[in-house]
């Protein structure tokens, strides 16, 4: 949860997500799947595009986590994706929600049902890996 006007940022994880790590590189402190960091600045502009860019921390959290490739296939080429869209208004934003998926297969995805965009792709998808993803969402 980002605080912007009281300048904290609270996260929890599942275990494989070690957001300690994520708030010490930020400043602050905590435990592998809670943690926390305050932040010293004078306006929520200087928040955004700054060393504090919290999402930029979670990319490379998630790419780690994913062995720095499209976690569908081998793609070293590939943009960090929403499982359930955004658009959809609930879940979206969260850092278990976020994985690495293949350039031109996130721009067929856009804001569909992620089930349904499979059937529609399986046959560009390693179906193990498919299965594992959504394991690791659901956890």
């Amino acid at each position: 949860m980002i605080d912007a006007n009281n300048r904290k940022i609270s996260m929890r994880s599942k275990p494989n997500i070690d957001v300690g790590e994520i708030a010490k590189r930020l400043g602050g402190g905590g435990h592998k799947n809670a943690a926390g960091v305050e932040f010293n600045y004078e306006s929520i502009d200087d928040f955004h595009g700054s060393k504090y860019s919290l999402f930029r921390f979670y990319q490379v959290s998630i790419i780690e986590r994913f062995s720095g490739q499209c976690a569908l296939t081998n793609s070293k080429k590939f943009t960090v994706d929403h499982f359930i869209p955004v658009s959809w208004g609930h879940g979206g934003l969260t850092i278990e929600n976020v994985y690495p998926l293949d350039a031109s297969l996130n721009s067929c995805k856009r804001h569909k049902n992620p089930f349904v965009w499979f059937e529609a792709n399986h046959d560009k998808i390693n179906e193990e890996r498919w299965n594992a993803l959504v394991s690791y969402i659901a956890e």
